[in-house]
């Protein structure tokens, strides 16, 4: 009950690039505000609608998740979030999402990401080229 409090009063998503990037093996961002998780699910997105091929829909929700899960396994894409006593939390599992007009990855962690931990770097590792995406950050899952 207290997480669901949680998510409904500080549930929130933050974009950390407003405008689309390219992501080439490696990108740190140095975060201007520092992000929490309010749950252990919480996780980064990328969108990478821009990237989907021409014969694939958005509208396909299958066709869009298979399409993701095969392009981009785990280990593909990495996040770290980093404090600034340079504690890590790497985020080294790849999910695929879709509502019909975005497809996204999600990266989280098996083990979950620590609440009340303030992070003020985030590192990608991709070894597939990502082109035009935004990256978010969501401290919560349900």
């Amino acid at each position: 009950m207290k997480a669901l409090f949680l998510i409904l009063f500080f549930g929130k998503s933050v974009v950390l690039t407003p405008e689309p990037i390219d992501i080439v093996g490696e990108v740190t961002f140095q975060l201007p505000e520092p992000v929490s998780a309010i749950t252990r699910g919480a996780h980064v997105r990328i969108d990478v609608t821009r990237s989907l091929p021409s014969n694939i829909d958005t509208d396909d929700v299958i066709a869009v998740l298979d399409y993701l899960r095969d392009e981009f396994p785990d280990g593909s894409v990495t996040a770290t979030l980093v404090t600034e006593s340079g504690q890590m939390t790497i985020l080294d599992r790849v999910g695929g999402s879709t509502g019909g007009e975005v497809a996204e990855l999600t990266l989280w962690s098996l083990s979950g990401v620590d609440t009340g931990v303030d992070f003020s770097e985030l590192k990608i590792e991709t070894t597939i080229r990502l082109e035009g995406v935004t990256v978010l950050w969501q401290n919560y899952t349900k």
